[in-house]
């Protein structure tokens, strides 16, 4: 099944069985800039209110690590991690909790 939702997002959901209803959510949207003023990397986070989200950052990849837990209470979340500017490459991940 495949939702294409109002803000762009495409879900696809694999191996839906026949007769039944399901209830879907659109999934957070992971929205990067960054910040003149003082040079961090700022995420901002559009989805439901009332979600919480773990957000981990990794330079490799490979080996992650928890920057904070933030639960969404406006409508969007936002987030400066001052590690970015310590690395050449800086990767997230956005998790419900």
């Amino acid at each position: 099944m495949r939702i294409e939702w109002p803000s762009g997002t495409v879900q696809e959901l694999h191996r839906v069985a026949a007769n039944q209803i399901l209830t879907v959510t659109e999934p957070p949207r992971l929205e990067p800039s960054v910040t003149l003023t003082n040079g961090l990397v700022e995420l901002k986070v559009k989805s439901w209110k009332g979600f919480a989200y773990g957000i981990d950052g990794s330079s490799d990849l490979q080996n992650w690590t928890r920057l904070t837990a933030l639960t969404n209470l406006a409508g969007t979340l936002s987030f400066a991690d001052p590690a970015a500017t310590n690395v050449a490459r800086r990767f997230y991940r956005l998790q419900t909790e």
